[in-house]
């Protein structure tokens, strides 16, 4: 099993970590509700390019401003749940760049399941 390496992590490392797997669940729920709400962008042609054009959405509201993450880091230093997702999130970086495919799967479901429990999706 992989060792959370956070120490030694820089900063940046540690927000470039954060914020890819707020993205990784992101386009994972949009596309969901998406595909629930509209089935036509279930479709094969259609899929990729909603995909496409969700990601570029998610990136630059997650990936290119701080937005998004400075509620994060603020409910972060008091809430438990919060603290466990950063683990699960950093873990799941790990699991991807070091780890088997199977572990960065579990690792992926690990990261979504205490996302879940840091917020609750709307319907």
């Amino acid at each position: 099993m992989l060792e959370l390496a956070t120490k030694g992590m820089t900063n940046e490392e540690y927000v470039a970590a954060l914020k890819h797997s707020a993205l990784v669940i992101a386009k994972k729920q949009v596309m969901q509700k998406l595909v629930a709400a509209i089935p036509f962008f279930g479709l094969p042609f259609f899929n990729p390019l909603a995909l496409l054009i969700v990601t570029r959405v998610l990136e630059t509201a997650i990936m290119k401003t701080e937005m998004g993450l400075f509620f994060l880091y603020t409910d972060v230093r008091v809430n438990a749940q919060a603290s466990r997702f950063v683990a699960a999130a950093l873990y799941f970086n790990e699991a991807k760049h070091l780890g088997t495919a199977k572990e960065a799967k579990l690792a992926e479901e690990n990261m979504v399941g205490a996302f879940r429990n840091f917020v609750k999706f709307s319907s």
